[in-house]
């Protein structure tokens, strides 16, 4: 019986190993997050340990000059010379793009800000994904939850806003998909446990 916990335990840890909320505002002082790595990065690709997910590097650069990300501790953004930008949220004309080293799954968006008719654009590959007030989960609280958005390792993601909107996101949830061998072995473990389960049942 202690065999099959432990076999069940293990199971359960090998699929939730690569699954987290990663912060991508500044955690300040109290609080360490990848959001402090970002701060400051324009269109020079730059590799960031994802310090929620040992093992998990995001790569970060802004797709036009004169553009900066920035990351406090309320909001995760950029900064630009756009007339009437904010310097801690996406505005119009201001686009960042970051790309995994392994494949993941996007499950859940927290923004801090996003009001009524603001549109959030989620661009993967050549599939956009616009997120707008009326689509949050909840309005008050500003996320989505209950998507399965997935992106290739290396793949581009586009991240940009539509005319009219000041948005800022705060943080995403995310898996990293097993690669084929860790899955093999998780069925061939599920299939040890239902044997050992039904030696002990006769």
């Amino acid at each position: 019986m202690k065999r099959c916990a432990s076999i069940s335990i293990l199971l359960a840890c090998v699929l939730n190993a690569g699954a987290a909320t990663v912060y991508l505002e500044n955690g300040g002082a109290s609080l360490e997050t990848t959001g402090d790595s970002l701060d400051g990065i324009g269109t020079n690709w730059t590799a960031v340990s994802v310090f929620e997910i040992p093992g998990l590097t995001v790569n970060f650069a802004t797709a036009l000059d004169g553009q900066t990300l920035n990351s406090n501790s309320g909001d995760f953004g950029i900064d630009s010379s756009i007339l009437g930008e904010v310097n801690d949220r996406f505005d119009y004309g201001e686009v960042a793009l970051m790309s995994f080293n392994k494949d993941i799954r996007i499950t859940k968006l927290d923004f801090s800000v996003l009001d009524d008719a603001e549109t959030f654009n989620f661009i993967i590959g050549l599939e956009t994904n616009s997120v707008s007030y009326g689509d949050l989960s909840n309005q008050n609280s500003a996320y989505l939850e209950g998507i399965s958005w997935e992106v290739a390792a290396g793949e581009v993601i586009r991240l940009e806003v539509s005319e009219g909107s000041s948005i800022s996101l705060d943080s995403l949830d995310l898996i990293v998909v097993p690669e084929p061998v860790v899955i093999s072995l998780v069925g061939t473990g599920g299939l040890l446990l239902m044997v050992m389960r039904r030696r002990i049942r006769s």
